[in-house]
């Protein structure tokens, strides 16, 4: 996601009203950069795992599948990459 923090939140915020019940996402974001525009001009945002946990944590109906790190598969070095895989959950019984 080329997205800035205030507008990951957002996106995040809205993909349980994306996703069909019980539906999934994957999202990878890097972790360790500096924030900023690169030289190929992509914006990138710098994200910490626990403000993504938290940005989560504050929406209703998601929660956290899977999640894990891991290092650049083209060995790039300087950062990590971020792997959630978000559930939107059921709606409870009535």
């Amino acid at each position: 996601m080329h997205l800035k923090i205030d507008e990951i939140e957002t996106f995040i915020c809205r993909l349980p009203q994306l996703l069909e019940e019980h539906g999934a996402a994957y999202i990878s974001l890097k972790s360790g950069i500096e924030t900023g525009t690169d030289e190929k001009g992509r914006f990138f945002t710098n994200v910490m795992e626990d403000d993504l946990r938290e940005m989560i944590r504050k929406t209703d109906n998601l929660e956290i599948a899977e999640l894990w790190t891991g290092n650049d598969r083209l060995q790039r070095q300087g950062f990590t990459w971020i792997n959630v895989i978000l559930k939107r959950r059921g709606c409870p019984s009535e």
